[in-house]
């Protein structure tokens, strides 16, 4: 993959991150890790390197927020609402 690539799929990560925040699925200390790598989509001059260890950092941290969720639900938390559903379903189909 290119750098040029790399940052899109950085910056689309950081926009699902972004999401999941604001559902309640991921927790800020969830991205300490990819934190500590002080790699942003914005940085344009960070290395090719730089970007792939921040989005494969970035997408453990989003897999893992997730499948926490997926557990939780199974073990009886409510799930999410079927317009919550719908809304999620019509968005990653965008």
């Amino acid at each position: 993959m290119q750098k040029k690539e790399l940052i899109h799929l950085h910056d689309l990560l950081g926009t699902v991150s972004t999401d999941l925040y604001e559902e309640g699925t991921l927790a800020t200390e969830d991205l300490s890790t990819y934190r500590d790598l002080d790699t942003s989509p914005m940085s344009i001059r960070g290395s090719r390197a730089d970007h792939e260890a921040a989005v494969i950092e970035l997408a453990d941290a989003l897999a893992g927020a997730i499948e926490s969720e997926r557990g939780e639900a199974e073990h009886g938390e409510e799930p999410a609402s079927e317009d919550a559903r719908e809304d999620a379903e019509s968005t990653i189909a965008a």
